[in-house]
């Protein structure tokens, strides 16, 4: 296993500085009416499915001075919304 994984307790680390649920909604609902319109473009629709790709990882934020980091990014392409939280 590589230095690059992750296990339950360094996530549930990482959970302390997680979005609020208001403002991580607020980015999820954006990133979905959005890529709704662009399915949608001038026309009109009953409905608009999409498949979601999502992935949880650690990486290390060496700008940040080797701060290690989890992210997790949530994708309709061609639109995602990824966030990171650092310890």
């Amino acid at each position: 296993m590589s230095d690059s994984a992750i296990d339950r307790a360094y996530i549930e680390d990482h959970m302390e500085s997680v979005h609020t649920p208001d403002s991580f909604g607020r980015a999820v609902a954006d990133m979905l009416m959005r890529a709704a319109m662009a399915e949608i473009g001038d026309g009109k629709q009953e409905i608009v499915e999409f498949k979601a790709d999502v992935v949880v990882k650690r990486r290390v934020a060496r700008r940040a001075g080797e701060l290690d980091c989890l992210t997790v990014a949530l994708g309709v392409p061609p639109i995602s919304v990824g966030v990171h939280w650092g310890l």
